[in-house]
């Protein structure tokens, strides 16, 4: 009963933005300009690390581009990013550097919040919970040691529209929450453990539509 309710509101909102898509695609716009979870996103975040089995905590950046599909189906970002982060209270310790590329997928729980088209509605449709995997390559003092790897992460974050996405375009403030699974190997053969916890804020630029 509630699928058909929500096929039923979805049509009927299609049916009322079908003219106005028309009109405003006589020059130059492929796509609605009118928000309904399909986008293309590029953005910046900054983020704080926490490594839970070793003295480490550093900082961390990364961009990245983003798309989602209708009802923000299939939303996934692909990144890459930095992280610096030393030991604890030791300012002259070995410091470690990771540079990674990695491709995040996120599933939207409340995504029918969309349908109330509002501001309320985008905020609590982009709670979204995360998944994904990337490669690493980290250095450790400077770079005299070396090694590269995978990591994978879980996550949780919202975005927080700060203009109005029913203009066609939009600025979001980003948030996350990540876990990431991670290691070093040393030369000698040991191994320092890396997962750590990530709180990410950031700033992103989003088009309705998709790339293709």
């Amino acid at each position: 009963m509630l699928l058909v309710r929500f096929l039923t509101a979805l049509l009927a909102s299609l049916i009322v933005a079908a003219p106005a898509h028309a009109e405003e695609t006589d020059e130059t716009r492929r796509y609605g300009k009118f928000y309904n979870g399909a986008f293309v996103d590029v953005s910046a975040r900054a983020g704080y690390q926490h490594v839970t089995s070793a003295p480490y905590r550093g900082v961390s950046w990364d961009v990245g581009i983003r798309q989602a599909l209708v009802m923000h189906l299939l939303d996934t970002r692909l990144a890459f990013g930095e992280e610096h982060v030393s030991p604890r209270g030791d300012a002259d310790a070995q410091k470690l550097v990771v540079r990674s590329v990695g491709l995040s997928s996120a599933f939207h729980p409340l995504f029918m919040a969309l349908l109330f088209s509002d501001w309320l509605g985008y905020l609590v449709a982009s709670w979204y919970l995360e998944a994904g995997i990337g490669g690493q390559y980290a250095t450790l003092d400077g770079g005299a040691q070396d090694d590269w790897g995978f990591r994978f992460h879980v996550g949780s974050g919202v975005d927080v529209p700060l203009t109005d996405p029913d203009r066609g375009w939009s600025f979001w403030l980003n948030s996350l929450y990540r876990f990431t699974w991670a290691d070093f190997d040393f030369d000698s053969g040991a191994e320092l453990n890396l997962h750590h916890h990530g709180f990410f804020a950031g700033l992103s630029l989003r088009f309705n539509g998709l790339l293709f």
